[in-house]
C-alpha cells in the first residue's frame, strides 16, 4: 500500500477541512485513482448530518501516486482537528512545496505532511508533521454507503451562505428547529414556529434549477421524476406552493460552516424527509468538486 502526492491547492484543502471540523471530530478520507472523497457517515455527530464529498484529484493535487490491493483505493480515518492543524502549518507564504505521504512510525500508520519552506537567508528548510490515522480494511470501508433519498421536490440556488448563516444565528435562541422552504417561483424561506413566536425571512429571485443544474423559468414545472415524486408523496406543497423540511437549527448551522469553502450552493428539498445541500468547491458548471450535505428532517 503506497500513497504520495503534492498539494497544489493548500488553501482550498484547508478550508474544506475547516468546514468538516465544524461538524465532526473524525472523518474518512477515501483516496482513489481519480477522486478524493471526504466522508462523514452521520454517527460521528449528534445531528445525524452526513457529508459525501467528491473532488477531482487534479483540482487539488499533482504528482499523485496511489497503489493498493483494493482497486488502488485507500480509506483512512483521521482527526479533523489534526488535519486542519497540519494544513494550517502548510498554509504560509514562505512555503514552497507540500507533500503528503502514507507512512509508518513503528506499527502506527501516519499521514505525513512534508513542508518545504524558504528561510530569511533564502535557504530551503524541510519540516515533517505526522498525523496518526486508522487505515480501514476494505470490508469496513465498503460498509460506508451514501444515503438513499427520495427524488427531491425542488432544487434552488441559495442566497449567499453568509447571509443565510446570519439569519439562522438570530433564530437559534428562539427555537431548536427551523423550516427550510422553497417554491418554483424562486422564493427561499427560513421560518420558526413555536407557541410564543412566529418568524420568517424570505429571499426572492433565487434561481430554480432541474436535477441536472439547468436553469428553470419562474413557475416552470419540474422534470417527470420530480413530478412523479410529488404525485406519489402524501405531502403536497402548502397553499403558497412551498416545499419544506423542518430541521434542527444546530444541524443547519453545521452545514453553513461550509461558507468558508464557497458561497455557491444548491439546496434540494425532499419534502418532510431531508435536505440535500450541494456546495460547489469550484465553479457551478465544473464537476471537479462538490461537498454534499445530507440533513435529516425532524417532526418537531
Amino acid at each position: 500500500m503506497r500513497f504520495r502526492t503534492d498539494v497544489d491547492q493548500v488553501v482550498t484543502f484547508y478550508r474544506i477541512a475547516q468546514s468538516i471540523q465544524a461538524l465532526t471530530k473524525t472523518c474518512i478520507l477515501r483516496w482513489g485513482p481519480e477522486f478524493m472523497q471526504i466522508i462523514v457517515a452521520g454517527g460521528e455527530n449528534d445531528g445525524g448530518v452526513q457529508v459525501w464529498s467528491k473532488i477531482k484529484v487534479e483540482n487539488l493535487f499533482s504528482e499523485y501516486r496511489i497503489q493498493s490491493n483494493n482497486a488502488n483505493e485507500i480509506n483512512m480515518e483521521i482527526s479533523t482537528a489534526l488535519l486542519v492543524h497540519a494544513l494550517k502549518i502548510s498554509n504560509h507564504t514562505n512555503v514552497t512545496k507540500v507533500t503528503i505521504k502514507l507512512a509508518k512510525r513503528g506499527d502506527i500508520p501516519k499521514l505525513s505532511f512534508e513542508v518545504d519552506t524558504m528561510n530569511a537567508q533564502r535557504k530551503g528548510v524541510k519540516s515533517v508533521h505526522d498525523v496518526q490515522i486508522k487505515v480501514l480494511p476494505s470490508v469496513e470501508a465498503n460498509r460506508l454507503v451514501e444515503p438513499q433519498c427520495p427524488t427531491p421536490n425542488i432544487y434552488i440556488f441559495l442566497p449567499r451562505l453568509t447571509q443565510v448563516r446570519t439569519v439562522t444565528e438570530r433564530f437559534r435562541p428562539l427555537s431548536t428547529h427551523l423550516g427550510v422552504e422553497a417554491n418554483p417561483n424562486g422564493s427561499f424561506r427560513l421560518s420558526i414556529r413555536t407557541e410564543d413566536v412566529s418568524l420568517e425571512t424570505c429571499w426572492n429571485g433565487c434561481v430554480v434549477v432541474d436535477s441536472e443544474g439547468k436553469r428553470r423559468n419562474p413557475g416552470e414545472q419540474g422534470s417527470q421524476d420530480e413530478n412523479e415524486a410529488e404525485d406519489e408523496s402524501d405531502e403536497k406543497p402548502n397553499s403558497e406552493g412551498y416545499f419544506h423540511a423542518i430541521v434542527a437549527v444546530r444541524s443547519f448551522l453545521h452545514f453553513l460552516s461550509s461558507h468558508v469553502v464557497s458561497a455557491s450552493c444548491i439546496a434540494a428539498i425532499c419534502q418532510n424527509h431531508c435536505l440535500i445541500m450541494y456546495v460547489y468547491i469550484f465553479e457551478e458548471d465544473d464537476a471537479g468538486g462538490v461537498l454534499t450535505f445530507f440533513i435529516p428532517a425532524s417532526m418537531a
